[in-house]
Order: C-alpha cells, then structure tokens, then sequence
C-alpha cells in the first residue's frame, strides 16, 4: 500500500522501479485527488490498483484482500 505522491521515492516511481525489475509483487495506491496524471500512469502498472478520494469502511481491506488474490488490476 502506498500513497502515490509522497516527499522524495513516491508510490509511483518505487512502483515503476520494482516494475522495471521485474517484481510483480501487488500495489494498491492511494490517491487523494492530487495526482489525476500520475493515477492514470499507476493503474495502467501491471498488479497495481488505484483508491481516490477519501477511504471509507473496508475499502482498502477489500482492495488488499483482492491484491493477495491476484485481482489487483
């Protein structure tokens, strides 16, 4: 789990490098709305999902859940 902009290695770029290494491993990312481009670039990621806005309930369990299970995209 990982927020796509963060101070210095965002979620992104740590993704594309783990991408590039050829590490599968599942990504959900965060999203709160400050990234519209860098969402669009995370969910076209292979094994990647993207969560925008405000995360209520069971979402991210869910999206985690749903990552361990292979059904990140």
């Amino acid at each position: 789990v990982a927020e796509l902009d963060m101070p210095g290695c965002g979620g992104l770029e740590a993704a594309c490098a783990l991408r590039r290494d050829g590490d599968l491993t599942p990504i959900v990312f965060i999203n709160v709305g400050h990234s519209p481009t860098a969402a669009i670039a995370a969910a076209r990621l292979p094994c990647c999902r993207v969560l925008h806005g405000e995360i209520e309930g069971g979402m991210l369990r869910a999206a985690v859940e749903d990552a361990l299970r292979g059904r990140a995209a």
